[in-house]
């Protein structure tokens, strides 16, 4: 304890370590000055069109469907910017494909078609190459890749010989590798053997790196750098724990059992903030859940701060690399509601985080709602952090989810809109950046139910962007994704089924300023 408070004092003298990085107010700076009517300056940078049904690629059956539900096949999925155009899925009555499109109707195609008996999936791109999972009747499903073309698309490796598919997941771009996990189990109920997996692409290239034996892979993984995977594993001996792979059997290892035992530790949102440096929140008995941070070493596995000492915890959850900062929240016991925080991540130096600001939980009188960070949701915009709040209750549907904005200091975090969701069973991780002055999100009012909205990162500059189903119903927008010159989506309009939507982004001008 005395060498860690010895590297403490000296780390703040060094300059960088415990004061503001450079650019970052020292003091606390008040929100943008906008005299109500007028439009901030961000909106005349960027130009959005209205958007627009791209193709009817799901063409409604007789009679027309029930009223759109807030996800329900057919749809197209995962979605995925490739080469300057948009990749997805589309499964529709047993048969399954992989489309492009250029976000226009002529340009919107399938580039395979799996036939009957199909399905495609688990779109991930590897730099030049575009991975996903297809399954057909003679081979099962399997790992497939493409370069975008029809003649490019072909068959990886048939991991399970035959008909009999492979039961892959978990896919993750570490450099130029792909990492995914190979589940065996002939029995659903049983726990069964757990592989994990390589590929560059080629069939001599996609290789089983290690049996990492039975359990369970909990999807829970980040590139620590360019060569190594972290990863959440589950077995019997150690619980659910922090794993790393350099894509080797001997350097795919447990990383630190930091709840010993078969107990868990229940290591969630992995995020990089440097080339080997990775935070994550974790829980064990003597801190509770905390904050905790890896350089993929025994040694450099560490709790990064005990922000409430004791074995309750303050439920840490990180959000984002901001300026030079981590962010974060906690969970305040007394009203349920979070706080947001920060702290200078470099492992040299161990300053105390600073609060930034309470979160309050808008229902305090309800014991079962509580404040968590849902998966994604995050985008920076205008020089602000824009983050997603959600609410939860005992039952299926979330009490709230709000959109928050910080620039760092108390007088700049504002909550900028709620409520977002209106339903059960829709993803709340629709947030989703434009560029650098505008994201895209989901959120609902009374007028327009859940419909695509536009923010500039102020309350002041978000708008509805279009009421694609026309009155209260729901379009129910979500897969917010840029590819070239197109923000595309997935919603429903009431006539249609999910369909896949494009608006328009002219900021060639503005990207050719900067």
């Amino acid at each position: 304890m005395r060498v860690w408070l010895q590297v403490a004092w000296v780390c703040a003298l060094v300059a960088g370590c415990g004061g503001p990085l450079p650019g970052e107010p020292s003091h606390e700076v008040g929100s943008d000055e906008i005299a109500p009517g007028d439009v901030s300056a961000q909106w005349k940078r960027t130009g959005l069109g209205t958007p627009f049904l791209v193709e009817d690629i799901f063409p409604p059956p007789l009679p027309p469907p029930p009223p759109p539900l807030p996800i329900k096949d057919p749809l197209p999925t995962f979605l995925v910017d490739f080469r300057g155009r948009l990749f997805f899925a589309a499964n529709i009555f047993g048969e399954g494909a992989l489309w492009r499109s250029d976000g226009t109707a002529p340009g919107t195609f399938a580039v395979r078609d799996f036939g009957t008996d199909s399905s495609v999936s688990s779109l991930t791109v590897v730099g030049d190459r575009l991975f996903f999972v297809a399954s057909e009747p003679t081979l099962g499903a399997e790992l497939w890749v493409t370069d975008g073309t029809s003649g490019g698309t072909r068959l990886v490796r048939d991991i399970t010989p035959g008909p009999t598919s492979s039961d892959l997941g978990g896919f993750t771009r570490v450099g130029d590798t792909l990492f995914f996990y190979r589940h065996l189990s002939t029995d659903p109920l049983e726990v069964g053997l757990l592989e994990l997996w390589k590929s560059d692409g080629t069939r001599s290239g996609t290789v089983r790196v290690k049996e990492l034996g039975p359990g369970f892979a909990f999807f829970e993984q980040a590139a620590l750098d360019d060569d190594t995977l972290f990863f959440a594993f589950e077995d019997a001996e150690h619980g659910f724990e922090p794993w790393v792979s350099d894509g080797t059997a001997r350097g795919t290892r447990l990383l630190k059992d930091i709840n010993p035992g078969p107990a868990r530790s229940g290591v969630t949102r992995p995020l990089r903030v440097d080339d080997g440096l990775l935070y994550f929140s974790a829980e064990e008995p003597e801190h509770g859940r905390e904050l905790w941070r890896t350089d993929g070493t025994l040694s450099g596995t560490e709790l990064a701060e005990d922000t409430v000492p004791g074995p309750t915890g303050s439920e840490a959850q990180p959000i984002a690399l901001f300026e030079g900062r981590l962010y974060f929240v906690t969970l305040e016991p007394a009203d349920r509601g979070a706080r947001l925080r920060k702290l200078n991540p470099d492992p040299d130096c161990h300053p105390r985080s600073t609060v930034i600001e309470d979160l309050p939980n808008p229902f305090p009188d309800v014991p079962t709602v509580s404040a968590f960070l849902p998966l994604g949701g995050v985008a920076e915009v205008n020089g602000r952090l824009l983050f997603t709040l959600a609410y939860s209750t005992s039952g299926p549907a979330l009490a709230d989810v709000q959109l928050w904005a910080t620039r760092g200091t108390r007088q700049t975090t504002e909550l900028v809109r709620r409520r977002l969701v209106n339903a059960i069973d829709i993803p709340v991780t629709t947030l989703t950046a434009v560029n650098e002055d505008l994201a895209l999100f989901a959120a609902t009012d009374e007028a327009h139910g859940q419909e695509p909205w536009v923010t500039d990162g102020t309350p002041r500059g978000t708008r509805l962007l279009k009421d694609v189903n026309p009155g209260p119903a729901n379009s129910f927008p979500f897969d917010f994704t840029r590819s070239g010159d197109f923000m595309f989506f997935v919603a429903n309009d009431g006539v249609h089924f999910h369909e896949l939507w494009a608006v328009p982004v002219n900021d060639r001008g503005h990207r050719a300023e900067r």
